[in-house]
């Protein structure tokens, strides 16, 4: 079993080639190594890989900005979209 199954959202600026691989390939082993040693536990603590998507506009970027931001208040807030 996985132990997070929820999905996690970052918005990151690559500045070298292949910056964001090699940074996601040692968050997610560091973490989990860190995560399963504070927890006498093994294993992976995501279902999947990490997807990346190139944003291309400025709308697009607020898009994804606006996502980040509101979808874990609507865990909580089930209306939130509502009031804004």
């Amino acid at each position: 079993d996985k132990l997070i199954s929820f999905g996690t959202a970052l918005l990151l600026k690559q500045v070298a080639d292949g910056g964001i691989s090699r940074f996601m390939q040692k968050l997610g082993v560091g973490f989990a190594q860190y995560f399963n040693h504070q927890n006498d536990r093994t294993g992976r603590l995501w279902e999947t890989e990490y997807k990346a998507v190139s944003i291309k506009s400025t709308e697009q970027l607020l898009h994804v900005s606006r996502y980040i931001h509101f979808n874990p208040l609507k865990l909580f807030i089930p209306n939130i979209l509502k009031l804004i």
